[in-house]
């Protein structure tokens, strides 16, 4: 803003029978220095513009890059509960051969109903711990 002002202060004065002007070195020497800062200035702008522009142009990119793996994520997510529960599927499967097993034994040995009575006691008893 100062160097505006001091600019705004400069008075150039007619040259006579002419259309141009005069002013002191020193105004002069400020109009060259200041005009320089001017090109240098647009000049950085141009750059930084562009780098903006680049830089937008990458976060965009990132974004959808970042929007695929959030998908990617969520699919490999539900793979993994799919995968889970197929494993939950195999072992209960094989806890129900065991208990096929257990039965079978049981009633090669008279011990079914026993075991039942077992069970019936287990049961009763766990509802009175629970009162």
């Amino acid at each position: 803003k100062k160097k505006v002002k001091a600019l705004n202060k400069i008075q150039p004065e007619k040259v006579m029978f002419s259309d141009k002007v005069k002013i002191s070195a020193e105004d002069y020497d400020s109009l060259v220095t200041n005009s320089k800062r001017y090109i240098a200035h647009k000049s950085n702008e141009k750059a930084l513009t562009a780098k903006v522009s680049a830089l937008e142009s990458e976060n965009k990119d990132l974004k959808q890059e970042v929007a695929e793996k959030d998908n990617e994520i969520s699919r490999l997510k539900s793979l993994r509960e799919r995968l889970n529960i197929a494993n939950l599927q195999r072992e209960v499967a094989q806890l129900r051969k065991k208990l096929d097993r257990v039965m079978e034994f049981l009633d090669i040995f008279g011990l079914r109903e026993k075991f039942e009575q077992f069970l019936k006691i287990d049961k009763k008893q766990k509802k009175d711990m629970e009162r």
